[in-house]
């Protein structure tokens, strides 16, 4: 059953960008059920960018959770400054229904549980914090739309929609300056957030050979702090270097959005790609195939069943850099032959044109 006199909705989401992404369609599920309500949301600093547009979204607050920062910003300089400041913002209203959206995380559910008066949802985690929350769904091991989808349902709302990012005629003007002259748009990310979700960055120079060989220049996109690739892949083919030109994420899904197909590690640009209907070809390790997948036809998505080296994947939650490993087996061992087949099979219209 739909709660009644809700007047302001907190969502609280503090995870990575390609998380956030894949939690949009939950807000406007939220104002289509409360259409007279605010909503406000809880986002990293580091995917405040995701909601820019959103006409759903009344209110962003920017939190930097200690435990999910991998980029630092905690530890900067005004950090007590910056969590006063958030803290603040979330108190300075009446939240009628506060969303955890975040599962098995016992510091997301206790950081919900303080800005709590009438009603928190969240996952049955089997967590002591659970018995916090007045609404609650089972937490299961499903894809993440689906698993939001669990979760209000259980307060009688449908969420039906697909993610979604939403820029505008500028950045759409912007990147038609940039690749105007291409007529095949083949988009490669080859960064990850950690090492270990990495393709060898050799492979994907070989890749970009086999491309060029077709009379197809891959557009290589990236972030600023990855122009060493940039320098590197360069020197050896023909590309469109765009590594760190792209500054928005509203930027970057303009950009996607005019691109044929994207090849990429397992990382957001994927659910960028996803959100603006381009087809991708992904590589990515074993245990993000069931949770984080693309869920739109046509994708195709390479990595293994099963761990090889019958570890499992290291978590998420392993803060520091030195405690990841330096590359992951499982995504090594797939080979070029697999990904250049994968994309000549996306591509198959394009070049037959």
């Amino acid at each position: 059953m739909v709660l009644e006199d809700i007047k302001t909705v907190l969502i609280i989401k503090l995870d990575h960008v390609g998380d956030v992404i894949l939690s949009t369609p939950v807000y406007q599920a939220i104002k289509e059920t409360y259409p007279n309500s605010f909503l406000r949301v809880v986002v990293g600093p580091w995917a405040k960018s995701v909601l820019k547009n959103n006409p759903f979204v009344d209110e962003i607050i920017e939190y930097a959770a200690p435990w999910l920062d991998y980029n630092g910003y905690y530890e900067s300089k005004d950090c007590n400054k910056a969590i006063h400041k958030a803290i603040t913002k979330i108190l300075s209203r009446q939240n009628d229904l506060v969303i955890n959206l975040r599962d098995k995380d016992p510091y997301h559910q206790l950081f919900c549980i303080q800005f709590k008066e009438n009603h928190l949802l969240s996952f049955d985690s089997g967590d002591p914090l659970d018995k916090f929350s007045n609404k609650f769904a089972k937490s299961k091991k499903v894809h993440a739309l689906d698993k939001n989808k669990v979760l209000l349902s259980s307060i009688g709302i449908a969420v039906s929609q697909s993610p979604k990012i939403y820029f505008d005629d500028h950045d759409r003007r912007k990147i038609q300056q940039l690749i105007s002259t291409v007529n095949v748009r083949v988009a490669i990310f080859p960064g990850a957030g950690v090492p270990w979700k990495k393709w060898p960055r050799e492979n994907f120079i070989k890749i970009c050979e086999r491309l060029n060989q077709l009379n197809i220049s891959p557009i290589i996109i990236g972030h600023s702090s990855e122009t060493d690739f940039s320098e590197f892949i360069d020197s050896k083919v023909k590309v469109i270097d765009l590594i760190g030109k792209t500054n928005t994420i509203q930027e970057l899904a303009s950009l996607l959005s005019q691109c044929n197909v994207l090849l990429s590690n397992d990382s957001a640009p994927v659910h960028v790609a996803e959100s603006v209907g381009t087809k991708c070809v992904v590589i990515t390790k074993p245990n993000s195939l069931s949770e984080f997948g693309l869920k739109s036809a046509g994708n195709i998505v390479i990595g293994k069943k099963k761990c090889l080296q019958g570890v499992g994947c290291p978590s998420f939650i392993l803060k520091n850099e030195r405690d990841l490993p330096k590359s992951c087996y499982c995504i090594k061992s797939i080979g070029l032959d697999t990904v250049e087949k994968a994309l000549l099979r996306l591509l198959k219209n394009e070049l037959n044109s």
